[in-house]
This record gives C-alpha cells, sequence and structure tokens, in this order.
C-alpha cells in the first residue's frame, strides 16, 4: 500500500529527528572496539523470475548479541557504497552505523547492485526494479534469520535510505510490503 509506506516514512522521520543533533558518542570513545561486524555474501536474482546469479555483499554490525534487536537496513544513494553509512575517519563522529549500534539497534549495511565489492552484472541489468528486488531478497533473508552468525531472525527491520537509496526504500515497501517502517 503505497500510502502506508509514504505515512510510515513521515512518522520514522519524525520520530528520528532528534536522533542526528547530538555528537554520535558523546563520551563515548570505546564504542567502536565493542562494535562486532559480519561480512556476508547474500545471493540475489535480478528478477523473480531468474536464477540467483549475483551476489549483495552485508555487513551485519551490534554490539553483544543481535538476537531480538531491530535491524536497521542501509542503503545508500547512487553515487556512495556502504562506507557512506560507516566512515572510516573518525568513526567516533562521522559513523551512522556505530551512532546506531550505541542505542541498541543492529544494522544491515550493504552494497547495491553493481557497486562496491559486489558482483557487477550487465549494466543494462541494474536499475530500480532489480535493486528493489534484491532489498526484497535481503529483507526476507533477515527475516529467516539467515544473516549474520546467531541465525535468528530479527524482530524489525527498518529500512533506511539516502537519496536514491530512500527512493528504494519506499518502493520496495510500496510493493512488498515487508519492512516495519522506513527512515
Amino acid at each position: 500500500n503505497p500510502s502506508r509506506a509514504i505515512l510510515s516514512g513521515v512518522v520514522a522521520m519524525g520520530l528520528t529527528m532528534g536522533m542526528g543533533s547530538a555528537p554520535a558518542f558523546a563520551g563515548d570513545e570505546g564504542a567502536a572496539s565493542r562494535k562486532q561486524c559480519e561480512l556476508q555474501f547474500v545471493p540475489v536474482s535480478l528478477a523473480p523470475e531468474l536464477p540467483a546469479t549475483s551476489r549483495i555483499a552485508t555487513w551485519l554490525c551490534y554490539e553483544g548479541s543481535p538476537v531480538g534487536k531491530t535491524v536497521q537496513l542501509l542503503i545508500h544513494g547512487a553515487m556512495f557504497n556502504h562506507s557512506m553509512w560507516d566512515f572510516p575517519l573518525e568513526p567516533e563522529h562521522y559513523s551512522y552505523v556505530d551512532h546506531a549500534i550505541r542505542r541498541g539497534y543492529a544494522t544491515l549495511n550493504l552494497d547495491r547492485l553493481g557497486i562496491g565489492i559486489n558482483d557487477h552484472p550487465p549494466g543494462m541489468d541494474v536499475d530500480l526494479y532489480s535493486n528493489t528486488w534484491a532489498i526484497h531478497q535481503v529483507v526476507q533473508a533477515l527475516r529467516a534469520g539467515e544473516l549474520g552468525s546467531a541465525s535468528a531472525p530479527f524482530a524489525k527491520v527498518v529500512a533506511v535510505g539516502n537519496s536514491f537509496g530512500s527512493a528504494l526504500s519506499l518502493f520496495e515497501s510500496a510493493v512488498y510490503d515487508d519492512v516495519d517502517a522506513i527512515l
């Protein structure tokens, strides 16, 4: 339901407005050392009727155990890769991943189709629809507990997008209705 997806996005954005107003780790310089991240490649197909011939690189990050946590699925924009969410320079100030995990979330950061360390399918096959379908497959893997060493489904999946990643979040939610919120 497109109306539900847009309303969910507006509500989630309103709830997180204050989240970015403070430094990521005011007074907690050791936070990055407690972060655990797992790199995993998720096999995906480019369309529902095709076999899974591509892989999406994902980084599941959390503190403590990921079991029972809400996971934020981080979807970068058109001109970026996963590092926009976990910037390596001064992560205590510039890492959204660190910011989110310090607040009790798990994050699943990814490189979209054809970007970063993923497989690179032919450019004509990488578009809004194939990206949306690939993200849907990642959401389903999170819901099934297929990602991470804990092998447990996440309580909630929240799609967090930037620029083109925001459009993908909205489109994925409207078409597949399988995320709990959108930022």
